[in-house]
């Protein structure tokens, strides 16, 4: 045994001075002996052919023999090894923790280690390996002496790093999404679930695992869960659900969840993989957008709505003109006490009366003509409040405020105080008890988000606001999509025309300017008002002028007019009052008139809106025949004739149907006195 031993270790110190014959060669040299030969001879053979890489060194680290695995793994011939202890061979970055080992083996601390370490070859590169030292106690009592086992673990090392970075990777995809995500075994257990799904659960993701729905959620979500995970497992496919929760401070959050099959290795079910979204960013904009085409199909009716209520006032105006015109005339006529005065001057409210509804379907269509000023609305806010009190009476609280340094606006002062006084109406007529009245007014600038979502056509800018609230029973929801609407309304019959709401709208439209409401039932309701805001400093109020009757005068006058009763009226009237008057029914005919008229033309009064040719285009023709004739337009519908969006150019002399004749018969004298001319 002794021998055998010695033999080997002899053989050994040959491969170590790069003397060593080939193992199987060695082996030969012995004759297969006893059992024991035997067994000595399979364990050096097998050391030396080992796949890995061996070697045995004394307590001092020092090689004392080496397989021809770890000479090859290390480049190295046996005399060169020899020359190079262990610890230089072992990489920089370990060195210190296999000293460490290695001294704690070679006191007896410890009996063996393992290491994962990089060694240097020869040719300076390194080699990850797994390094196993094992103190082996020797039989005949001599020394103890150190094995060790090298295994090349770079292949292994990479598919384990490749593993690891694959594994760090979907952690780091989990962890980060911000939608929470996880991952369900077919009974409902959570193998996985992400950070954003442990918050929204309140626990930490070690805590979810192993957990099912019925541990996690209220009874009845957790039912769900589960449903929709049996529906995704028998149907194969992914299934998609949004939810609606209100959470606990009342605010309510939508989520969108997909719900996915998983299979596994062997192509049964591992379970579900789900995500679930917060979509509630997505809901409000969808919802706005949706209001947004509301209000955008509102806008649509309302002009429709607009054009043909314009066209049935102008018509309507060309009656009462006739009508009321002719009732005036006859008043002129019948002496005071006659009973037939009675009836004319009933006659005569009744035209009054038709006159105010055509005003105000004019004022929603925007077809009415304004009188622009720029304005301080604080001031015209001022000179209402009065009015206002005595309209909505002692048991509702009229408050009304102003931010400082308001901006100006160009508008028609009587048509704002017209639509504060329509809006002041409807509120007193909500407030039968009594209530609250806010007039406020503020600088604002609306931004595109804003203009986008409450009035889609409306161009973002800076606007001056006014809001009037009140505190009464609110507008339903059902119903606000239709209170601009013309003889829309909802008090009992004989309390009101439905054209009070309908004329604000127009009036802001046609001014520049969008309305918002906002209201909920029994919380009263908010109109919000926004008109462009100007630069130019507020224009004084003109002080009224004093009417006086109009004087006779014998100028020639060419009259012009399409409507053969309100043409007869216009006659009639300038006649009496001495003037001489051509008349023509159109264009066509009165250039046909001035070119054949040789005497002077000291007046054109003629309809704005006429068939083939209108007023605008007559008088534009007429002063090329007759430069500097002066014109006074007639109409109660403007069109885009004479006006921008209705405002009257301040070099245009008009009177608006349905007219007096008093009231025409000044006009003409005033222009003519005047001789404005177009």
């Amino acid at each position: 045994m002794a021998g055998s031993a010695r033999q080997v270790d002899v053989e050994s110190a040959r491969r170590l001075e790069g003397r060593t014959p080939a193992p199987s060669a060695t082996a030969a040299r012995h004759p297969v002996g006893d059992g024991r030969r035997a067994r000595e001879l399979r364990l050096a053979a097998a050391f030396e052919q080992a796949a890995v890489g061996m070697a045995v060194l004394g307590l001092d680290w020092r090689w004392l023999d080496v397989n021809a695995r770890l000479l090859e793994l290390l480049g190295y011939d046996g005399a060169e090894l020899r020359a190079r202890p262990l610890h230089e061979l072992v990489h920089p970055a370990h060195r210190v923790a296999h000293q460490v080992l290695a001294r704690r083996l070679s006191r007896g601390k410890l009996d063996s280690y393992s290491l994962e370490q990089r060694l240097l070859r020869k040719d300076g590169t390194a080699v990850w390996v797994e390094l196993k030292a094992v103190r082996v106690r020797m039989p005949d009592g001599g020394e103890d002496q150190v094995v060790i086992v090298v295994d090349e673990v770079g292949e292994r090392r990479g598919m384990l790093d490749e593993l690891r970075t694959t594994q760090q990777h979907q952690e780091a995809l989990l962890s980060n999404i911000p939608d929470a995500a996880w991952l369900k075994a077919v009974d409902g257990r959570y193998l996985a679930v992400n950070y954003a799904f442990a918050r929204a659960c309140g626990w930490t993701r070690s805590e979810i695992v192993g957990r099912t729905d019925r541990e996690i959620w209220p009874e009845e979500q957790a039912a769900r869960c589960r449903e929709e995970d049996r529906r995704v497992l028998e149907s194969g496919q992914p299934l998609v659900t949004e939810e609606r929760i209100e959470t606990g401070d009342g605010t309510v959050r939508w989520y969108e969840t997909v719900r996915a099959p998983v299979r596994d290795a062997t192509g049964g079910w591992l379970g579900t993989v789900g995500i679930r979204r917060d979509i509630t960013e997505r809901k409000q904009a969808e919802e706005a957008l949706r209001r947004s085409e509301e209000q955008l199909r509102q806008v649509l009716k309302l002009e429709a709505v607009g054009r043909l209520a314009g066209g049935i006032a102008h018509d309507f105006n060309n009656i009462l003109t006739a009508v009321g015109g002719h009732a005036a005339l006859l008043l002129e006529e019948i002496p005071p006490g006659d009973p037939l005065r009675a009836d004319l001057e009933e006659i005569k409210r009744g035209v009054d009366r038709a006159t105010s509804l055509t005003r105000q379907l004019l004022a929603f269509s925007r077809k009415q003509v304004l009188k622009p000023r720029v304005l301080d609305l604080t001031s015209v806010v001022a000179e209402t409040e009065q009015m206002l009190r005595r309209l909505i009476g002692e048991d509702i609280d009229l408050r009304t405020s102003a931010e400082p340094g308001l901006g100006r606006v160009l508008a028609d002062p009587g048509q704002i105080q017209q639509v504060i006084l329509n809006l002041a109406v409807n509120a007193r007529d909500a407030m039968p008890d009594g209530g609250r009245l806010s007039i406020e007014l503020a600088n604002v600038d609306v931004d595109e988000e804003m203009a986008r979502r409450h009035v889609p056509e409306q161009p973002p800018g800076r606007y001056v606001r006014l809001t009037v609230s009140d505190t009464g029973t609110g507008i339903p929801h059902h119903i606000q999509p239709h209170i601009f609407e013309p003889f829309f309304t909802t008090k009992e019959k004989g309390k009101g025309t439905g054209l009070g709401l309908s004329t604000v709208y127009g009036i802001v439209k046609q001014s520049g300017g969008f309305i918002w409401v906002y209201s909920e039932p029994g919380q009263g309701a908010t109109f919000k008002i926004y008109l462009p805001r100007v630069d130019a400093p507020a224009e004084q109020t003109p002080a009224p002028q004093p009417e006086v009757a109009a004087h006779a005068g014998e100028e020639t006058i060419l009259l012009v007019e399409d409507e053969p009763a309100v043409r007869d009226l216009a006659q009639r009237i300038l006649r009496r009052k001495g003037y001489r008057v051509i008349v023509a029914s159109n264009g066509r005919e009165a250039l046909d008139l001035v070119e054949r008229q040789e005497g002077p033309i000291d007046l054109l009064v003629t309809d704005l809106i006429m068939p083939q040719m209108d007023g605008r285009e007559l008088a534009q023709r007429l002063a090329a025949l007759r430069p500097g004739l002066p014109v006074l337009f007639m109409s109660g519908y403007t069109g885009d004739t004479i006006a921008q969006r209705g405002v009257l150019d301040p070099d245009v002399a008009f009177i608006e149907k349905p007219f007096s004749p008093e009231g025409l018969a000044r006009k003409v004298r005033e222009i003519l006195d005047a001789r404005v001319a177009v």
